[in-house]
């Protein structure tokens, strides 16, 4: 088994195309595990991973919008040729319009939290709880500054800033879910690094991707060491939105959260209705889903949008769900 190691020119013009065109989860075509398809002609892409004969999509096709139907049925095309079943893993309402007027299942799942930057996310009775955290973090002498690669890299801090994510990631343990991995490519074109410090020490990192298509950001990995002080994720957050809005940002975006159960079923049979719902139920329990979802709503939420699961053939089995539990990268233990 061997890595193939990407250069700088491939993994900057994949981050242009996100830059561009990109959506919530976009960001995931960076990831080395995600294969990218792509139609000679067409500035896009789509990010996909393979498991047990279904291909799955992360996210919309990541293109201008007039070209997302070629694009998409292209790979449609692409995955029938090798009798793979096709699953979208996030996909937005207008793309899964599209996708049901021509013969996926939709099912609605969770919904893309949207925040304005420009308002003061601690205001009123909506901001207490997040109040008292960042309030906490900063008695305890936690700051957050931006770093800025493009101007000046610092070798140091980004070594201090790998060692917090190791240290992130081996405090996590229990069942876990995510995307794709943190990526520390300092280089890349688009994002923007917020950095926490302690007593000298790194202990936390809010990392941003640029989406020119809706005029903000996607808060892409947002992280906190061990050591780091209660409230320490949300003065990141804080910290990271004042300095948008002060730039006149008035887009950013968690991406999708999970909803308590699904929503809107389009196009499946009532048994794959209930199998979806069954397995959505037990994954949303096991994996405590409903955490992510409670922590972003503490912040201030312009608005939502709704999210989908899309499914091609329009049934829900075997190979679809272990699909989208390998995409999603679902692990019981660590």
């Amino acid at each position: 088994m061997f890595v193939i190691r990407e250069t700088d020119d491939t993994v900057n013009a994949v981050a242009e195309v996100i830059r561009r065109v990109g959506g919530p989860v976009s960001t995931a075509l960076l990831d080395p595990t995600c294969r990218r398809f792509s139609v000679r002609g067409i500035e896009g892409l789509i990010g996909y991973k393979v498991r047990l004969g279904c291909a799955v999509g992360m996210g919309d096709p990541a293109c201008p919008p007039k070209d997302t139907p070629a694009l998409a049925c292209a790979f449609r095309a692409f995955c029938r040729e090798r009798r793979w079943h096709t699953v979208y893993a996030v996909a937005g309402a207008s793309f899964a319009s599209w996708a049901v007027r021509l013969g996926y299942a939709a099912v609605e799942f969770g919904e893309e939290l949207i925040l304005d930057p420009r308002e003061d996310q601690q205001v009123g009775a909506r901001g207490r709880e997040l109040r008292k955290k960042v309030r906490k973090a900063e008695r305890e002498g936690a700051t957050v500054a931006e770093y800025q690669p493009w101007r000046f890299r610092d070798r140091a801090l980004e070594t201090q800033l790998e060692h917090a994510v190791k240290a992130w990631l081996g405090s996590r343990h229990g069942p876990q879910i995510y995307l794709a991995g943190v990526d520390l490519r300092f280089a890349v074109r688009g994002r923007r690094w917020f950095v926490a410090h302690h007593g000298g020490s790194v202990v936390g990192l809010l990392a941003m991707m640029e989406l020119q298509s809706r005029q903000g950001y996607l808060l892409e990995h947002l992280l906190a060491t061990p050591e780091a002080p209660i409230g320490t994720t949300e003065l990141l957050v804080v910290e990271g939105l004042r300095a948008l809005g002060a730039e006149g940002c008035g887009f950013a975006t968690f991406g999708p959260a999970p909803n308590d159960h699904l929503g809107e079923v389009k196009g499946l049979s009532a048994l794959s209705g209930k199998i979806a719902h069954a397995v959505y139920d037990g994954s949303r329990h096991v994996l405590h889903l409903d955490s992510k979802t409670r922590y972003r709503q503490k912040f201030q939420i312009a608005r939502t949008e709704p999210s989908y699961l899309l499914f091609d053939p329009p049934h829900v089995g075997l190979r679809d769900v272990y699909g989208l539990l390998r995409a999603f990268n679902v692990s019981l233990w660590l």
